[in-house]
């Protein structure tokens, strides 16, 4: 079990989210739970598995991905990250640069703290 408390395990997590995800990244990211689940504000679900088809396709390309405003909320073995994010990158070779609200859930587990759900909102409009 990590020992390590919460405040530096889980921002760890996040700060990952500042440099350019790499396929090779996100393959070795040991964090992401077998059962993980993502849900967009559209409604389409994401599995682990289809998150590392999609990082080992190198269909989308990030440039930049930053979270700002980010609140770490704790209860016992559940913490939940919400930020905002912005990417930036190309998806089929075609530019993307948009934000929106996310909320990550961790989950402590008797090996270590574990990312089992996240929850995006739908690209916010551009600000004028």
């Amino acid at each position: 079990m990590t020992k390590m408390p919460w405040r530096h395990s889980i921002p760890n997590t996040r700060r990952r989210s500042k440099t350019t995800i790499s396929p090779s990244w996100i393959v070795s990211w040991p964090i992401l739970a077998d059962d993980f689940a993502l849900v967009t504000g559209l409604g389409k679900t994401y599995t682990k598995t289809d998150l590392l088809n999609e990082a080992r396709s190198k269909r989308t390309v990030y440039e930049h991905q930053e979270d700002s405003a980010q609140k770490v909320r704790v209860w016992g073995d559940t913490a939940v990250v919400t930020a905002l994010l912005w990417a930036k990158g190309t998806e089929e070779g075609k530019p993307f640069d948009y934000k929106l609200w996310f909320s990550d859930t961790y989950v402590r587990t008797p090996a270590g703290w574990r990312y089992v759900f996240g929850q995006a909102s739908t690209r916010l409009p551009k600000a004028p």
